[in-house]
């Protein structure tokens, strides 16, 4: 049994899983990175996170457990998938099952009230003792082929406009003119962390 696994046996054997409160790991991986790069770690520390990155050793370090981590969510993604795709094997089985069901006996109760509404047409509700049946005329609507769209009046057609932001933040940028109600918004700095997978360099 891999950790994934004996990790999510763990979690369902709890009385309650989802009252469970999600540990703070953060003192944590820092009392692991003071033993593991020779750190005096103090525990008090008012910092938040009881250390930091300071040279490449530790950035190295810091990088290393990314990785794992990363694998870890892989393994426990893999172990989430296997059993969700038993659990909606297993739903889609029963309800299916259920639904042909409500579908046999909707389709008699329809048989039954077509009839009572042909034999009186202001049957258009039947009250049993434990619910009704109740019939409607929906509202007539229309349907309009692609090829007709061209051929249509004008008054029967609708046109949406909408700004073309790309085109337009590009003349800006090239003539610096500006419009009533536009603005550009400078873009903010993104900083990634991109540890090496599978050998990538």
């Amino acid at each position: 049994m891999s950790q994934a696994e004996e990790s999510l046996r763990d979690f369902l054997d709890q009385e309650d899983p989802a009252a469970q409160e999600i540990p703070n790991d953060f003192e944590i991986e820092a009392l692991q990175a003071a033993q593991e790069l020779n750190l005096e770690h103090d525990i008090h520390a008012p910092h938040a996170h009881g250390w930091h990155v300071t040279d490449t050793d530790s950035a190295i370090w810091a990088m290393r457990k990314i990785q794992e981590r990363r694998g870890e969510l892989d393994e426990i993604e893999a172990v989430y998938q296997r059993q969700i795709q038993q659990m909606n094997l297993w739903r889609e089985t029963e309800q299916a099952r259920l639904l042909r069901s409500i579908t046999y006996f909707e389709g008699r109760l329809t048989e039954y009230h077509q009839l009572k509404l042909d034999e009186d047409p202001t049957k258009k509700t039947i009250k049993l003792p434990n619910g009704e049946l109740t019939c409607r005329k929906l509202p007539d609507r229309i349907e309009v082929a692609e090829t007709a769209i061209e051929g249509l009046p004008e008054q029967f057609l609708r046109v949406k406009v909408e700004p073309k932001k790309t085109e337009l933040l590009k003349h800006i940028k090239d003539t610096g003119e500006l419009f009533d109600g536009v603005s550009v918004i400078p873009g903010d700095l993104k900083f990634t962390v991109k540890p090496v997978v599978n050998g990538d360099e």
